[in-house]
């Protein structure tokens, strides 16, 4: 079984609409990211406030002009998977789900660190050679997510269309606010903007950290 659980952090200030879009920029914590991003280093330190790794982040960030009743990123229920980088090019463990543009692809009070972000409790279902977390934040709403506990179905691009979350807790992710929870077990899916709009979404998987061993 696993658990779908989603943290609910602090917010986020986001750079201005430039049209951007940047696909799995692996840096490290400590060096910040590279010059030509510099630009979004306050949302990615707002994003990782609490959180410390020595391994390389992946960033993602997508702008893009939404029309009316339409999706941003991927719809349907799905969780993301594992990032790794291999052969000289970024690639995902166990098949792409990620993507941008308008196509198959997907989104995501109180100043609070990750360690005090809340969560519905009981321990992650990673073990602690397998942990990675996945951080969302965008501009405006087009992204929900749910809670609830689920049996683990086959990879299938991270689909998870046959889960009935009708009994689920559903949580809409709010403008500027950044979102967390498992690669693999956080259901998340896009939902329709009913206008015109610019809309920016920054995601950033982080390997090697489980966001439940820091709450208490």
């Amino acid at each position: 079984m696993l658990n779908s659980r989603i943290a609910i952090g602090k917010h986020v200030p986001l750079a201005a609409y430039a049209g951007e879009r940047v696909y799995m920029q692996p840096f490290m914590q400590k060096e910040g990211l590279p010059k030509n991003l510099t630009r979004w280093q306050n949302t990615v330190d707002a994003m990782l406030d609490g959180i410390e790794t020595s391994l390389p982040i992946y960033l993602m960030i997508d702008q893009g002009i939404v029309e009316p009743n339409t999706y941003h990123r991927r719809g349907g229920l799905h969780v993301d998977g594992f990032w790794c980088a291999g052969h000289g090019h970024d690639r995902h463990n166990r098949i792409s789900t990620h993507g941008g543009g308008h196509g198959p692809s997907h989104g995501g009070g109180g100043h609070r660190p990750m360690k005090d972000r809340h969560d519905q409790s009981g321990k992650s279902h990673l073990g602690s050679g397998n942990k990675e977390t996945l951080l969302l934040v965008s501009n405006r709403v087009g992204c929900v997510g749910y809670e609830g506990t689920f049996e683990h179905p086959e990879w299938k691009m991270g689909d998870r269309s046959a889960i009935d979350v009708s009994k689920f807790k559903k949580v809409v992710f709010e403008p500027h606010r950044v979102y967390g929870g498992d690669t693999m077990s956080m259901l998340h899916e896009s939902i329709p903007i009913g206008q015109k709009c610019e809309r920016t979404v920054v995601r950033l998987n982080v390997p090697g950290v489980s966001l439940w061993e820091n709450i208490h």
